[in-house]
């Protein structure tokens, strides 16, 4: 349906999914798939799963740049997905890029770091936690429902009211 209702609003395109059922995907490997297939975007799931590296500061940055390197050579939008680290966990606010996963290389070589708190079952908070081309510290509100593919920006007033309809929910 997602497709379907994509290529009804925006034209015909193509959704490419690649996972590690032929092996880890390292950047080497994403940019031979970009050389094959040229899409407009580029979207890892998530940075530090890709292979070709340790678990230290010294691998995480060295991918981080990869990761970038391939924006910049193709000259196509690389999102990159990360994981918070504990300290960015449970706050009222969405976390800033110290609290991800080694986040100095992530923090110093993005352009734009945005993070998200889940504030409800069906309402999440976005902050924009870093933008190298602008001003960063401003935040929005989202209603999603992953089962019904559902994602829409709200108004503070409606993320409200959507999240005290998810708590009547939680109660009954």
């Amino acid at each position: 349906n997602f497709l379907r209702d994509m290529a009804d609003q925006h034209g015909s395109g193509q959704l490419l999914i690649n996972d590690t059922s032929r092996g880890r995907l390292t950047p080497t490997s994403i940019a031979g798939i970009i050389e094959v297939e040229q899409p407009d975007l580029v979207i890892i799931d998530y940075l530090t799963l890709l292979g070709g590296g340790g678990d230290d500061w010294r691998s995480s940055a060295n991918l981080v740049g990869d990761v970038q390197s391939l924006g910049h050579t193709y000259k196509i939008p690389v999102v990159a997905l990360a994981q918070i680290n504990r300290s960015g966990a449970g706050g009222k606010e969405p976390p800033g890029t110290e609290s991800l996963y080694q986040s100095d290389a992530i923090g110093h070589d993005a352009d734009l770091v945005v993070t998200m708190q889940q504030r409800s079952q069906h309402v999440m908070m976005h902050k924009i936690a870093k933008f190298r081309h602008g001003p960063d510290g401003s935040k929005w509100y989202s209603e999603f429902d992953p089962a019904q593919c559902f994602f829409e920006e709200v108004s503070g007033d409606e993320a409200e009211m959507i999240r005290e309809e998810d708590m009547l929910d939680e109660q009954d």
